[in-house]
C-alpha cells in the first residue's frame, strides 16, 4: 500500500518556517546589524568612545519609543487604507463584490414586480 504525504501538515510546518524566518529571526538580525553598523559607522568614525552595551542601552532608550509611535501613527492613519488597498487588489474579492452587486439588483428586481 502506497503512503501518502501529509501534505496538510508539510504545508503548515513551512508556513510556520517563513513566519518565524522573515517576522523574528531575519528581523532580529538585520536590527543587530544596524546598530553595530550605526555603532562603527557613526560613533566611531567621529571619535566618540563608548561601549558598546552603552550605545546599545542609550540607542534602545530613544530607538523603541520612536519606533512605537511610528507604528501607532502608521496603525491609526495609513492601515486601513494598506488593508483596502490589498483587498482591491485581490481576484476573489473582486468577484465576491461583482456576485453582491448581482444579488442586490437581483432583489432590486423582485421588489418591484410586487
Amino acid at each position: 500500500m502506497k503512503k501518502k504525504l501529509p501534505w496538510k501538515w508539510i504545508g503548515t510546518r513551512w508556513l510556520e518556517f517563513r513566519y518565524g524566518h522573515t517576522v523574528y529571526l531575519v528581523f532580529a538580525m538585520s536590527f543587530t546589524q544596524f546598530i553595530l553598523i550605526f555603532f562603527n559607522l557613526g560613533l566611531e568614525k567621529i571619535g566618540v568612545s563608548i561601549s558598546i552595551a552603552t550605545f546599545t542601552a542609550a540607542f534602545l532608550a530613544a530607538y523603541i519609543p520612536l519606533a512605537t509611535l511610528v507604528g501607532y501613527l502608521h496603525r491609526e492613519r495609513q492601515l486601513e487604507i494598506d488593508m483596502v488597498r490589498q483587498w482591491e487588489q485581490n481576484p476573489q474579492f473582486i468577484k465576491l463584490m461583482h456576485d453582491i452587486e448581482d444579488i442586490k439588483k437581483d432583489i432590486t428586481e423582485l421588489k418591484n414586480r410586487r
